[in-house]
């Protein structure tokens, strides 16, 4: 069963993008109606090693690399790979609905401990958001 997934990084410096983010939003703020500079954005994206490294953990487990999205406000390498390859990459289990139409995993994923920080998530383990409340989350597969 081949899966598609977003692996999503995280952003350095979060926590000082999201209160500069705030305070363009925020009317009483002196830097409402503001927005981040190419530049300024670049200060929040990892660089290309932390990349490149998330690639080499899953291509040692046969699993394509798509495509990889360092730009800012991006973060994201997207993968291609059988459930059993995502299944022994992230010592996870994903099971099929006996009819083959939804695929889950059963556990959370793990991850080396050099990318602890690193990767934010996962977009694609599972195709059941499809069916349940709320928005399906799928821009990244």
């Amino acid at each position: 069963m081949p899966i598609r997934v977003c692996v999503v990084l995280t952003m350095l410096h979060g926590d000082e993008f999201n209160q500069r983010a705030a305070a363009f939003m925020d009317h009483s703020s002196p830097s409402f109606g503001g927005q981040f500079t190419d530049e300024e954005l670049k200060r929040y994206a990892r660089p290309m090693s932390d990349y490149e490294s998330v690639e080499r953990w899953l291509t040692l487990y046969g699993i394509k690399i798509l495509n990889v999205g360092p730009e800012p406000l991006i973060h994201t390498v997207r993968v291609q790979g059988t459930a059993a390859q995502f299944e022994s990459a992230m010592n996870v289990r994903i099971d099929q609905s006996a009819d083959g139409k939804w695929f889950a995993n059963m556990s959370d994923p793990q991850i080396p401990t050099e990318l602890n920080g690193v990767i934010a998530g996962f977009v694609g383990l599972d195709d059941l958001s499809a069916f349940g409340p709320g928005p399906r989350i799928s821009s990244c597969v």
